[in-house]
């Protein structure tokens, strides 16, 4: 099994060391705009076309079912973002410790 890593601020971090929890939240709040995309875009009737044409263009059908398992999910699921990839600039931007 490979590594997984999760970038934080070292305010946050030490956070999480001291109460020792994890904290879950929207995946349309992250603040990354990557991340939690689409949860955010069914959101917008053209958010939701293009989530369609990704699904068609990537060989996935799409009867809406999809769209609307993601609109359920949106407001009813809490995550978190981890990585499989340990050296990357994007992930390390604005972050100051690597877990």
């Amino acid at each position: 099994m490979g590594s997984i890593y999760r970038f934080e601020k070292i305010g946050r971090f030490l956070q999480l060391a001291e109460e020792k929890a994890l904290t879950f939240v929207l995946p349309e709040l992250w603040p990354s705009k990557k991340e939690g995309y689409l949860f955010r875009a069914v959101q917008s009737q053209d958010g939701i076309q293009k989530v369609q044409e990704t699904l068609k263009r990537i060989a996935l059908a799409s009867d809406g079912f999809e769209i609307a398992l993601l609109q359920g999910f949106r407001r009813s699921r809490f995550a978190q973002c981890w990585s499989s990839c340990s050296e990357n600039d994007a992930l390390w931007k604005g972050y100051d410790v690597k877990i």
